[in-house]
Protein backbone atom coordinates (compact mmCIF):
# COMPACT_ATOMS: atom_id res chain seq x y z
CA UNK A 1 0.00 0.00 0.00
CA UNK A 2 1.46 3.71 -0.96
CA UNK A 3 1.78 6.22 1.76
CA UNK A 4 -0.15 9.63 0.73
CA UNK A 5 1.75 12.57 1.63
CA UNK A 6 -0.20 13.95 3.86
CA UNK A 7 1.67 17.38 4.57
CA UNK A 8 -0.66 19.28 2.44
CA UNK A 9 -3.39 18.57 4.69
CA UNK A 10 -1.04 19.21 7.94
CA UNK A 11 -0.68 22.48 6.65
CA UNK A 12 -4.46 23.01 5.87
CA UNK A 13 -5.06 22.22 9.28
CA UNK A 14 -2.64 24.55 10.96
CA UNK A 15 -4.04 27.37 9.22
CA UNK A 16 -7.63 26.67 10.09
CA UNK A 17 -6.57 26.35 13.43
CA UNK A 18 -4.62 29.42 13.59
CA UNK A 19 -7.63 31.22 12.15
CA UNK A 20 -9.74 29.76 15.03
CA UNK A 21 -7.86 30.85 17.44
CA UNK A 22 -6.95 33.97 15.49
CA UNK A 23 -5.81 36.58 18.03
CA UNK A 24 -4.30 38.78 15.33
CA UNK A 25 -7.21 39.35 13.05
CA UNK A 26 -9.51 40.28 16.44
CA UNK A 27 -6.79 43.10 17.31
CA UNK A 28 -6.60 44.25 13.61
CA UNK A 29 -10.70 44.73 13.66
CA UNK A 30 -10.44 46.28 17.07
CA UNK A 31 -7.76 48.51 16.56
CA UNK A 32 -8.83 49.68 12.89
CA UNK A 33 -12.53 50.12 14.04
CA UNK A 34 -11.48 52.43 16.89
CA UNK A 35 -9.79 54.15 14.47
CA UNK A 36 -12.92 54.63 12.53
CA UNK A 37 -15.44 54.96 15.66
CA UNK A 38 -13.32 57.54 17.50
CA UNK A 39 -12.91 60.26 14.06
CA UNK A 40 -16.56 59.40 13.29
CA UNK A 41 -18.39 60.25 16.72
CA UNK A 42 -15.98 62.51 18.41
CA UNK A 43 -14.41 64.27 15.74
CA UNK A 44 -17.38 64.42 12.76
CA UNK A 45 -20.15 63.81 15.12
CA UNK A 46 -21.60 61.05 13.03
CA UNK A 47 -24.16 57.86 15.16
CA UNK A 48 -23.90 54.51 13.81
CA UNK A 49 -26.49 55.08 11.17
CA UNK A 50 -24.26 57.90 9.68
CA UNK A 51 -25.68 61.02 10.60
CA UNK A 52 -25.49 63.53 12.76
CA UNK A 53 -25.59 62.89 16.40
CA UNK A 54 -27.71 66.01 17.47
CA UNK A 55 -27.43 69.52 17.24
CA UNK A 56 -26.40 71.38 20.63
CA UNK A 57 -29.03 74.15 22.01
CA UNK A 58 -27.57 77.76 21.24
CA UNK A 59 -26.92 78.14 25.23
CA UNK A 60 -25.09 75.09 25.43
CA UNK A 61 -22.92 76.69 22.88
CA UNK A 62 -22.68 80.06 24.09
CA UNK A 63 -21.61 78.54 27.86
CA UNK A 64 -18.76 76.65 25.69
CA UNK A 65 -17.67 79.66 24.32
CA UNK A 66 -17.57 81.41 27.62
CA UNK A 67 -15.69 78.93 29.38
CA UNK A 68 -13.23 78.67 26.51
CA UNK A 69 -14.09 75.16 25.35
CA UNK A 70 -13.70 74.72 21.33
CA UNK A 71 -16.83 75.21 19.17
CA UNK A 72 -16.51 74.00 16.03
CA UNK A 73 -20.74 74.34 14.77
CA UNK A 74 -23.64 73.57 16.72
CA UNK A 75 -23.50 69.45 15.52
CA UNK A 76 -22.86 67.31 18.67
CA UNK A 77 -19.53 65.71 18.69
CA UNK A 78 -19.18 64.16 22.31
CA UNK A 79 -15.99 66.26 22.76
CA UNK A 80 -15.35 68.73 25.20
CA UNK A 81 -12.16 68.13 27.56
CA UNK A 82 -11.11 65.20 24.94
CA UNK A 83 -11.12 63.24 28.43
CA UNK A 84 -13.72 60.93 27.13
CA UNK A 85 -12.29 60.57 23.63
CA UNK A 86 -8.33 59.77 24.95
CA UNK A 87 -10.62 56.94 26.95
CA UNK A 88 -12.21 55.12 24.33
CA UNK A 89 -10.23 52.14 23.80
CA UNK A 90 -9.76 48.68 22.77
CA UNK A 91 -11.04 46.84 25.64
CA UNK A 92 -10.57 43.19 25.92
CA UNK A 93 -13.52 40.88 26.85
CA UNK A 94 -12.11 37.85 27.34
CA UNK A 95 -8.94 35.45 26.16
CA UNK A 96 -11.08 35.35 22.42
CA UNK A 97 -12.92 39.13 22.52
CA UNK A 98 -11.90 42.41 22.23
CA UNK A 99 -14.52 45.45 22.23
CA UNK A 100 -14.30 49.04 22.08
CA UNK A 101 -15.16 51.10 25.41
CA UNK A 102 -13.83 52.89 28.27
CA UNK A 103 -11.73 52.33 31.23
CA UNK A 104 -12.85 55.14 33.25
CA UNK A 105 -16.65 54.67 34.58
CA UNK A 106 -17.47 58.02 34.83
CA UNK A 107 -16.83 58.24 30.62
CA UNK A 108 -19.11 54.78 30.21
CA UNK A 109 -21.80 56.23 31.83
CA UNK A 110 -20.98 59.54 29.23
CA UNK A 111 -21.29 57.88 26.29
CA UNK A 112 -24.54 55.75 28.10
CA UNK A 113 -26.30 59.27 28.58
CA UNK A 114 -25.71 60.35 25.10
CA UNK A 115 -26.95 56.97 23.75
CA UNK A 116 -29.97 57.67 26.02
CA UNK A 117 -30.77 61.02 24.31
CA UNK A 118 -29.42 60.42 20.90
CA UNK A 119 -29.93 57.31 20.04
CA UNK A 120 -27.17 54.44 19.40
CA UNK A 121 -23.38 56.43 18.53
CA UNK A 122 -21.32 53.48 19.15
CA UNK A 123 -22.25 50.74 17.06
CA UNK A 124 -20.77 50.22 13.81
CA UNK A 125 -22.08 52.04 10.43
CA UNK A 126 -22.71 49.64 7.62
CA UNK A 127 -19.69 50.94 5.84
CA UNK A 128 -18.05 49.86 9.24
CA UNK A 129 -19.50 46.79 9.32
CA UNK A 130 -18.16 46.06 5.73
CA UNK A 131 -14.68 46.98 6.47
CA UNK A 132 -14.76 44.39 9.61
CA UNK A 133 -15.58 42.16 6.43
CA UNK A 134 -12.80 43.46 4.36
CA UNK A 135 -10.61 42.57 6.86
CA UNK A 136 -11.80 39.38 7.38
CA UNK A 137 -11.71 38.29 3.97
CA UNK A 138 -8.34 40.10 3.55
CA UNK A 139 -6.69 37.99 6.57
CA UNK A 140 -8.28 34.65 5.10
CA UNK A 141 -6.98 35.12 1.67
CA UNK A 142 -3.33 36.35 3.08
CA UNK A 143 -3.44 33.03 5.58
CA UNK A 144 -4.19 30.84 2.47
CA UNK A 145 -1.33 31.98 0.47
Amino acid sequence: MAQSDTSALIKLTAKLQSLEQSDALLREVATTMLAETRQRIHEDGKNAAGSNIGTYKKSYLEWRMENGYKTTGSNVKLFLTGQMQNDYKVVPQSKTKYGLGFSNAFNADKAGWAEEKYGKIYGLTPDEQQMVQDICDEFVKNLFK
